[in-house]
């Protein structure tokens, strides 16, 4: 009779062992899907506040375009400004000065080495 009664405790722990290991076991499963679920709802929360702010920015990119095109437009003259037209003598007067210096500046260096 104590045989039994120690052969039925071993065997009831062994049981509660049992249990208590597929229930450990069902936790972490349970866990480990929670994660996952968890890790790709928020990966799938900042891909479209991503694709938000992308979305966002490439309106005020258009929009900031079109305001500038607009500025543009309304600054651009309908016509070309042209230049004062000058005489032929001012042209003349630079090209004459150039070459009296230059004449200077030889009749200086050959009377330099004539020294």
């Amino acid at each position: 009779m104590r045989q039994k009664m120690i052969s039925d405790g071993v065997l009831f722990r062994e049981y509660q062992n049992q249990v208590t290991d597929k229930q450990f076991q069902l936790e972490i499963y349970q866990a480990e899907e929670e994660y996952t679920a968890e890790t790709q709802e928020i990966r799938e929360k900042l891909f479209t506040i991503l694709e938000e702010k992308r979305r966002k920015l490439k309106e005020d990119k258009d929009n900031c375009d079109l305001a500038y095109d607009v500025v543009l437009e309304s600054q651009s003259r309908l016509h070309k400004r042209n230049l004062r037209r000058r005489g032929p003598e001012n042209s003349d007067n630079k090209s004459n000065k150039r070459k009296q210096m230059n004449d200077i500046l030889f009749f200086f260096f050959l009377f330099t080495l004539t020294k």
